[in-house]
């Protein structure tokens, strides 16, 4: 069998897939030579993903960032990218 692509194993360690997708990843991973490899960066994303807030802590933007939020959204737009 084929393993995953990049793409869908980032998103498996991110958590950002639905049910039937996280069960088929690991139901590769239970059976893939390389399931060590994949164990190490799933622990690796689990870990970066608990010290989010003290490497990017949620705050209000400052006040540089609310003007350029605020004229992103009154020009259409997202915000800075």
């Amino acid at each position: 069998m084929r393993c995953p692509s990049q793409g869908a194993l980032r998103a498996y360690i991110d958590g950002e897939l639905d049910e039937a997708q996280r069960e088929a990843i690991e139901r590769h991973l239970a059976r893939c030579e390389r399931r060590e490899d994949a164990a190490r960066l799933a622990a690796t994303g689990e870990m970066v993903r608990s010290h989010l807030d003290v490497v990017a802590p949620t705050a209000e933007p400052d006040s540089e960032q609310a003007v350029l939020l605020a004229s992103a959204s009154a020009a259409g737009g997202t915000g800075p990218e």
